[in-house]
């Protein structure tokens, strides 16, 4: 045991030892002036300095093992587990990622893809094997990307991978967005003894990103002070660390969505841990779209620089053809649906996955697909059809179906963004939890949100961007501008939840000035401030 001058010191035990000294001699000086005022016996006088005698130790050493707290009394702990550079850790445990429960179920299953399916089977085995990469996947809106990428999160962990996925959002939202929902997956599904082996060294560089961390490991130490102009570059290599013990526990497949809409900081930190992927048990899969005026500026240059990498493929999403959609359709309806229902569907959505389900679910809840018996109807004209022009009509149709109070809750829930919390929702709608999550439920079974992947069952996404988009183009610029101003009236829940998803356009800024100038959110307005700086800076 540790009887050092500093461990006496940090349990506080010269300082009661100094103070009962002072205290004991005050009590004496005042107990011989009351013996003589009131003429009592010596004896009591040789009582209280013995008291005071016998005292002293056990104070001392009630002073070494307890401390008192706002919490109550409470033991002291040892050095070793006070001090704060002590974060213990050894190398990583073996993950059995079989076990876990990371993946959402998929409605139906994969059609064509073929070609696709091959390489990514390769590149699976490769990366199980140690040798990761990444695979870049392209396509226009609504051509499956996420869906391909999901399916191959699911062959990764049937091979014993450990699947994580992480997003993008068209709001520009915070920095290292994708990295945050992927630590945040990974906090939740392993066990807090092999999270610190994980996390080694680089805990208190990762907490930094994720602050709930240390909640769940109070003993990770403060990150290490660095100058501010090589803070990115000691991060990045703090991630990268990660990866590699993360991936001594078991191989990673890696599902980067929707990153034509990354920021500069995430794509710099993917081209960080690109050329070291071939030595390591890790597959990026990024998706992305390959329209022009979806891509922001970082990803457009770094697709440029990572395209030339060797541990690098790239696959291009192309349309459904006929037989690709007829066995969608099989799969959405019954087996062999009639020649004429799927040369109109193709035609008119020229065989997009996304379209081809949508114009599906409007024609059967029209009740044109199928007889009384729930056969498909053969005395269809191709003509009599009747499939909308545009495929948002079809979706517009499809919510008008679920009635005027549920396109009101989903359109606030499309101005916090393509993924939602369902408490946000409700508090910002100002409905009752049962109203929201009967229109949430209404959409989920028409098939225009689902939950978001992951553990938490609160938050919803979107089918498409197409649907969040339709929403809002429904709401007029004053109605649009009253939500806004309904969710800047939770600033705390809105910098917490929200900051990465929320529409920063000009009605938003306003709103969010109007509430937070307020001189109760006046700690929230300096957060905000931070975090949209942050946001900007390159």
């Amino acid at each position: 045991m540790d009887f050092s001058w500093t461990e006496l010191r940090r349990r506080k035990v010269v300082r009661v030892a100094v103070a009962y000294v002072i205290g004991a001699w005050l009590l004496m000086q005042v107990g011989d002036t009351l013996l003589g005022l009131l003429e009592l016996p010596g004896w009591i006088g040789k009582v209280l300095v013995v008291a005071l005698a016998v005292g002293f130790p056990v104070v001392l050493v009630l002073s070494w093992m307890f401390d008192i707290t706002p919490r109550g009394l409470e033991k002291t702990a040892s050095a070793d587990e006070a001090a704060p550079g002590t974060f213990r850790y050894s190398n990583p445990a073996p993950i059995d990622a079989v076990e876990l429960d990371l993946l959402r179920p998929q409605a139906t299953p994969l059609i064509g893809r073929t070609a696709e399916m091959a390489l990514l089977n390769g590149r699976l085995e490769e990366a199980a094997a140690g040798h990761g990469g990444l695979v870049l996947i392209g396509g226009e809106p609504g051509a499956g990307k996420t869906r391909l990428g999901e399916e191959a999160l699911a062959l990764g962990h049937a091979r014993g991978m450990l699947p994580l996925a992480g997003h993008a959002y068209e709001e520009h939202g915070a920095p290292f967005v994708t990295s945050t929902e992927i630590l945040e997956q990974l906090v939740r599904a392993v066990p807090a003894d092999n999270l610190r082996n994980v996390l080694g060294p680089t805990a208190g560089e990762i907490a930094l990103l994720l602050p709930e961390l240390r909640r769940r490991l109070p003993d990770i130490p403060p990150a290490q002070d660095v100058p501010p102009e090589q803070q990115q570059r000691y991060l990045f290599n703090a991630l990268l660390e990660l990866t590699e013990r993360l991936g001594s526990a078991a191989p990673l497949v890696v599902l980067l969505d929707d990153m034509q809409w990354a920021d500069e900081s995430t794509m710099l930190l993917l081209e960080h841990l690109a050329p070291h992927l071939p030595r390591l048990p890790v597959l990026y899969i990024v998706t992305y779209r390959d329209v022009a005026a979806d891509m922001g500026e970082p990803f457009q240059r770094a697709l440029a620089r990572l395209s030339r990498l060797d541990s690098v493929s790239r696959i291009a999403l192309r349309d459904l053809g006929r037989d690709e959609v007829a066995s969608l359709l099989a799969n959405l309806g019954r087996a062999d649906p009639p020649a004429a229902i799927v040369e109109v569907i193709h035609r008119d959505t020229e065989g997009n996955p996304f379209f081809v389900q949508s114009v599906y679910r409007h024609l059967d809840e029209e009740g044109l697909l199928f007889d009384a018996e729930g056969c498909w109807r053969t005395d269809l004209d191709a003509d009599s059809l009747a499939v909308p022009e545009s495929v948002r009509l079809v979706i517009g149709q499809r919510l008008k179906r679920l009635g005027e109070a549920t396109q009101a809750i989903l359109g606030q829930a499309a101005v916090m963004g393509l993924r939602f919390e369902l408490g946000l929702v409700e508090r910002a709608c100002g409905q009752n939890g049962e109203a929201v999550l009967t229109a949430i439920e209404a959409a989920e079974t028409a098939g225009l949100a689902f939950p978001a992947s992951g553990p938490r069952s609160d938050r919803y996404e979107f089918s498409h961007a197409l649907v969040r988009q339709t929403l809002l183009d429904a709401l007029s610029a004053p109605r649009r501008q009253r939500l806004h101003l309904a969710l800047a009236d939770f600033p705390a829940n809105l910098v917490a939840a929200y900051a990465p998803e929320m529409t920063m356009n000009a009605d938003t800024v306003t709103c969010l000035r109007s509430v937070l100038m307020k001189p109760e959110h006046e700690d929230w307005l300096e957060r905000i401030t931070a975090l949209l700086e942050a946001s900007a800076a390159p």
